[in-house]
């Protein structure tokens, strides 16, 4: 347990290394320690970003949707901005990759493919959470909207490796007209089979129906230690119920359960405690379940559109961090619980709290290729830190021109270019999946990642 210390004491706090975790596992494999549990906090993992981007730019290239100067050519922003037609363009990229209409069309319909896809089937909640997306994007509460359950089968011109149900607002509570959440489940399976399912629920409510044989994560956002607390951060009483339902969780057939806890200056405090008390929780209830449970420290980070309304005592002070390191070097000596924490929680991310991150290169934003957060209204946001910000936004899953639009789209953004300062590299708060994105199959070079294609 000691050189857990050392290796986290080398951690620069000032790095974001939320979904990379690399150091750690790398640590956990070298003292040979099981790291699957710490593998799968996350469904990012499972999706081969690397090739995809490849691929997509490769494709882009190819068509003439990309200059040779790093950004989009004078054709593709001709029709984004509305100076020429869906047809006239689709007519050029097929001039240029000497292929028909029909065939350029089907080519960059197909670069929409995501990796990995956040879903937010609908908007509807069960709690009121303090700081979730939901209220911090309409903070008068004026929709609630509910993705149609007719209108599904848009999803599969995405064909993600790993979708996740998240919100938003609450998705195991989910109904529209007759079909539930059950149905819900059902319907994206029969759509595309092949995808792997993960949930992130309150736990609260446990839906009708067989709908957990199709999934292989699940995330609870339970958050506190006892009722009081929840009480606070979700603004419900269901503390008990949340703990009853987790038991239900952990008897069915999903492969791995973890459980949330968001971090800022007044949670940090607790961090170390809520991973015991998770620990104390299933060992005592579910031992056998023990080593496929995970605690995920989340920090809370507003998007960067309400950056100028940001709280300042959201930030953990260095005498807090000071705190929490010195209550973590007596746990070491605890190898249970300690054994825990190296294996089963990112105690890392927990170490930086709401700390930024430095990034290490000008890299392009691989995120924006390979990932999607589809919201409860069709709109499509390529990260999940700027929801419902129109200025990134991919455009609606309904006719084909929006389609096509949202294709070239993404390679606007991904070259940083969506009009504002908030992608910025110094800015990006999802620059961790975003090195992740670039990083984690076959370590693509980010600084030109054109030379391969002129």
């Amino acid at each position: 347990m000691v050189d857990l210390l050392n290796t986290l004491a080398r951690l620069n706090p000032a790095y974001e290394l939320i979904d990379e975790r690399r150091d750690m596992i790398l640590h956990c494999r070298n003292s040979g320690i099981d790291p699957s549990s710490r593998s799968f906090m996350t469904m990012n993992n499972i999706a081969n970003y690397n090739n995809l981007i490849i691929h997509k730019l490769h494709v882009a290239a190819t068509l003439g949707v990309l200059s040779e100067h790093e950004g989009l050519s004078h054709e593709a922003g001709l029709f984004l901005s509305g100076d020429i037609e869906c047809i006239d363009f689709l007519e050029y990229i097929s001039h240029h990759a000497s292929i028909s209409v029909e065939e350029a069309r089907a080519q960059l319909l197909q670069t929409l493919k995501a990796g990995m896809v956040e879903f937010h089937p609908t908007d509807v909640c069960n709690a009121k959470c303090s700081g979730c997306i939901r209220s911090m994007s309409n903070p008068h509460g004026d929709r609630a909207a509910i993705y149609p359950a007719d209108e599904l089968e848009l999803l599969k011109v995405f064909d993600p490796k790993a979708m996740v149900l998240v919100g938003g607002g609450e998705p195991t509570i989910y109904k529209n007209n007759s079909c539930d959440f059950n149905g819900l489940v059902s319907n994206l399976k029969q759509i595309m089979p092949k995808m792997a399912l993960g949930l992130v629920t309150n736990g609260i409510h446990w839906p009708k129906g067989d709908w957990y044989r199709h999934f292989t994560f699940a995330r609870l956002s339970l958050g506190a230690i006892n009722r009081e607390d929840y009480q606070k951060i979700k603004g419900i009483d269901a503390f008990h119920k949340a703990l009853d339902t987790s038991l239900r969780y952990l008897d069915c057939n999903i492969g791995h359960i973890a459980f949330n806890f968001t971090v800022t200056r007044d949670s940090l405090r607790y961090g170390l405690e809520f991973a015991r008390f998770i620990w104390n929780f299933v060992k005592t209830r579910r031992p056998s379940r023990l080593q496929s449970v995970s605690v995920q420290y989340r920090s809370h980070i507003q998007p960067p559109i309400l950056a100028k309304t940001r709280d300042p005592l959201l930030d953990v002070s260095d005498a807090d961090m000071e705190v929490l390191k010195k209550a973590l070097g007596q746990i070491m000596s605890d190898s249970d619980f300690g054994f825990f924490l190296v294996r089963n929680t990112n105690v890392e991310d927990l170490l930086q709290a709401t700390r930024s991150h430095t990034p290490r290169n000008e890299a392009p934003c691989g995120l924006a290729l390979v990932f999607r957060q589809i919201r409860a209204d069709g709109n499509v946001q390529p990260c999940n830190v700027r929801p419902d910000d129109a200025r990134v936004r991919l455009g609606k899953l309904d006719d084909e021109v929006n389609l096509i639009a949202m294709a070239v789209r993404q390679f606007k953004i991904y070259f940083r270019q969506p009009g504002d300062e908030y992608c910025k590299i110094e800015h990006c708060r999802a620059h961790g999946k975003n090195y992740t994105a670039h990083h984690g199959a076959g370590g693509m070079d980010t600084n030109d990642p054109l030379n391969a294609f002129f």
